[in-house]
């Protein structure tokens, strides 16, 4: 009798630790994806601005340029909706290349330039 009490004892023991080990697998993997996420979202809202900023800046001076006739205004507004289009275009790309590395995604990509 003493035999199988501590054999079961034993058994119990072993399932809980089991239990325990599997709940703060469950728990680690959770605390993870949240992490991935947050980062994510974070990212995104990142990129979001960013872009939005650069966007809005091509569409006054693309305004000013179309709206003025001097020549060397609507010059210069052309190169500042070069210089933020490339720097846009850089921001994204360097986010994108981000995602793409921790999301595992290898997969080759065409990379137009404004160079």
């Amino acid at each position: 009798a003493l035999t199988g009490w501590l054999v079961r004892n034993h058994r119990d023991a072993a399932e809980a630790a089991r239990l325990r080990a599997e709940q703060t697998a469950l728990l680690a993997e959770m605390d993870r994806t949240q992490a991935v996420t947050s980062e994510r979202a974070r990212m995104a809202r990142e990129l979001h601005d960013m872009v939005a900023n650069h966007l809005s800046a091509i569409a006054i001076h693309s305004t000013a340029a179309l709206s003025l006739d001097d020549p060397k205004t609507s010059r210069e507004a052309l190169s500042v909706i070069r210089e933020n289009s490339v720097e846009g275009l850089a921001e994204m790309r360097r986010l994108i290349g981000i995602l793409r590395d921790s999301s595992g995604d290898t997969a080759p990509v065409a990379a137009p330039t404004l160079n």
